[in-house]
């Protein structure tokens, strides 16, 4: 099966994109994303609440439309290891990472929601300009 949405496309897909509310929600519980590293649509809004939950991905970047990820997001993903969080982004549920390896780091802007989070959970992040 083949995903096209705003230039972005992938040959296997595992992911529902909800264009009625602009956010990705899994097709099946824990399914498994094949590409590890990942770049979302450019015109998502939202990560849904278990999106991603104990998926294989590495690598994930967020567009710069992306305002919120909600709970379990990435919950479980044991394997990723970087993530870009834009300052569009201006809600983290608390549990968004949780279970996520100890070698996660946030990439995020300086004062954004991100580098708070990141700050308040424990996550390793870093700065980027």
């Amino acid at each position: 099966m083949k995903v096209s949405i705003d230039k972005w496309e992938d040959e296997i897909a595992y992911y529902y994109v909800d264009t009625s509310r602009w956010c990705i929600t899994p097709n099946k519980p824990a399914a498994v994303l094949m590409k590890p590293d990942f770049t979302l649509p450019a015109s998502l809004r939202t990560v849904s609440a278990g999106a991603f939950e104990g998926i294989g991905m590495t690598v994930v970047k967020c567009p710069e439309s992306l305002l919120a990820i909600y709970s379990r997001a990435f919950r479980n993903c044991k394997k990723l290891r970087q993530i870009y969080i834009p300052k569009s982004v201006t809600v983290i549920i608390d549990d968004a990472f949780a279970g996520c390896s100890a070698d996660l780091t946030i990439f995020c802007r300086s004062g954004s929601t991100a580098e708070a989070f990141a700050k308040k959970q424990g996550i390793k992040y870093a700065i980027v300009k």
